[in-house]
């Protein structure tokens, strides 16, 4: 399954120890998203991936020791650069 702005974290981390969870988060925030509200494609990659990085907080809030590259790097985008790079996924 390739889903516009989750597919950088599909490919990096295909191995992390979150990796369904996030996806299913993400499928299914885009899944409800489509039934649920007018978005067009990157609005609804944004909000489904704005799920995803608020899920991955609160994994960091409970387990300090882990990290994702990739999730950190949106985490420190500014809203600009983050909606810039989710269109061009």
């Amino acid at each position: 399954m390739r889903v516009k702005g989750i597919s950088e974290f599909m490919d990096r981390c295909p191995n992390d120890k979150f990796f369904k969870s996030i996806t299913m988060i993400y499928s299914l925030s885009q899944f409800d998203n489509q039934i649920n509200t007018n978005l067009n494609e990157n609005e609804s990659a944004y909000s489904a991936l704005l799920s995803v990085l608020k899920y991955y907080k609160n994994i960091v809030e409970l387990d300090s020791s882990y990290n994702n590259s990739t999730l950190e790097e949106y985490l420190e985008l500014s809203e600009k650069e983050f909606r810039k790079k989710i269109r061009r996924l």
